[in-house]
């Protein structure tokens, strides 16, 4: 989440019962934190939301750290870029994010998304050359839906990926709160 989209002042949990108030300096400062391809999927979030969608967006890095894609939810739209998915129910962030990956890539990329993969993602993803996703926020609907070593003794055999998340902090409940709002909001919020 961009600082200057974050609003005047924020209430912090803890701190909000004692009448105390976050100020934008620590939302600044939390945003600075970030890497790049952190920065990239919120940014992904943030746009998908303002264009009515659910707020979800991904990022893929190499293992340098260079953004090689970067793509936001599309369900609700008419038409997208070249390459992605829109106006469907696989138009996930995720899916957008790894159809930019060309075939045979090398498996080191690392899926940065803002909120913990849905089955249909979670099987792309395993499909794709990803050894590590990142998510921000939990989403309680498919939790445990990434363990793919109980559907086939090729599964079994493979490494596991390497799972990052959720964040504990105001990101990942941001994450989590910014994709309930969903396509219920007007585009061009």
């Amino acid at each position: 989440m961009h600082p200057d989209r974050v609003g005047p002042r924020i209430r912090r949990q803890g701190h909000a019962e004692r009448g105390e108030n976050v100020g934008m300096d620590e939302a600044a400062a939390c945003w600075t934190g970030l890497d790049d391809a952190w920065k990239e999927a919120f940014q992904q979030a943030w746009q998908a939301l303002r264009s009515g969608n659910i707020a979800v967006g991904a990022c893929l890095t190499d293992p340098s750290g260079r953004i090689v894609g970067a793509a936001r939810n599309r369900v609700m739209d008419a038409s997208g870029p070249p390459g992605e998915t829109w106006g469907s129910s696989v138009a996930h962030a995720e899916i957008n994010a790894l159809a930019r990956v060309p075939f045979r890539q090398s498996e080191d990329l690392t899926l940065t998304t803002t909120l913990e993969p849905c089955l249909q993602c979670a099987g792309a993803i395993r499909l794709a050359p990803v050894t590590t996703v990142r998510f921000a926020g939990a989403d309680r609907y498919w939790e445990g839906c990434h363990e793919f070593g109980r559907l086939s003794s090729r599964e079994a055999a493979r490494t596991p990926l390497r799972r990052e998340g959720p964040m504990t902090n105001e990101l990942g409940r941001f994450a989590t709160l910014i994709s309930l709002v969903g396509p219920s909001l007007t585009p061009g919020f």
